[in-house]
């Protein structure tokens, strides 16, 4: 294949890719925007934390298991996980453009239903737990793609890493897909180590158990994927 096939195709990829996580964005980013432009009318309206408690995900409001995600405390809250979400989107994208089209985007496909489920999992768990408690914000959506990303770099470059005698005259391609992933891997865990209260995001035990919930939840799913679903020979580079 030639250089600038080879250039082609991975533009292609990358546009397949980022078309398809932005339209679960900007799902999320929408309902998120337009629940936070709502709540602040109603504070202005004297009604505050009307949205809130209505579709926060508690004992009383169960059907905020799902609601939740779209509500946020403040502005600054609603900037965290839009950020963080986009940026672990796209690098879902990066992590995994190196297989085949059909393969990536069975991948995306997968991960956008699953990034869903786990926080609703997660959700049902804390409340049933703490009956007391309220959750709301798309940190634990975040957090099961953080787990997805962190566990599928580790299967990528284990598995691409074999590839390499496989495929001698893409030999600096499957290096190139190898590096992106571990280096990847090395910066959750090194933040994980170091930085606990950072990367898991909050001094609240019942916070971090969400997310820690929801991580863990990515993890397993990315197991299940690369075990269950995946191809068991999956070509790259096409």
């Amino acid at each position: 294949m030639s250089f600038d096939s080879r250039y082609y195709n991975f533009r292609q990829k990358l546009e397949t890719g980022f078309m398809m996580v932005s339209i679960v964005f900007l799902v999320i980013l929408s309902l998120s925007v337009i629940l936070y432009i709502a709540d602040m009318e109603s504070r202005l309206s004297g009604r505050p934390n009307e949205f809130r408690d209505l579709l926060c995900a508690s004992w009383q409001t169960p059907w905020g298991i799902v609601t939740s995600f779209f509500v946020h405390a403040n502005e600054p809250h609603l900037t965290r996980n839009m950020i963080a979400l986009l940026i672990f989107l796209v690098l879902f994208v990066t992590l995994n453009v190196f297989y085949t089209k059909k393969e990536m985007k069975r991948r995306i496909l997968f991960s956008s239903i699953i990034i869903f489920i786990i926080p609703i999992i997660s959700n049902l768990i804390s409340i049933i737990v703490y009956p007391k408690v309220i959750i709301i914000g798309s940190s634990g959506i975040v957090y099961s793609l953080e787990g997805l990303c962190f566990t599928l770099s580790i299967i990528n470059f284990m598995g691409l890493k074999h590839k390499t005698r496989q495929l001698t005259n893409e030999t600096s391609v499957v290096l190139a897909a190898s590096l992106i992933n571990i280096i990847v891997c090395t910066m959750f865990i090194y933040n994980l180590i170091f930085f606990p209260e950072l990367f898991l995001g909050s001094r609240n035990s019942i916070v971090i158990g969400v997310h820690a919930l929801s991580f863990c939840g990515g993890c397993l799913s990315a197991l299940f994927y690369s075990t269950k679903l995946q191809s068991p020979r999956i070509p790259i580079l096409n």
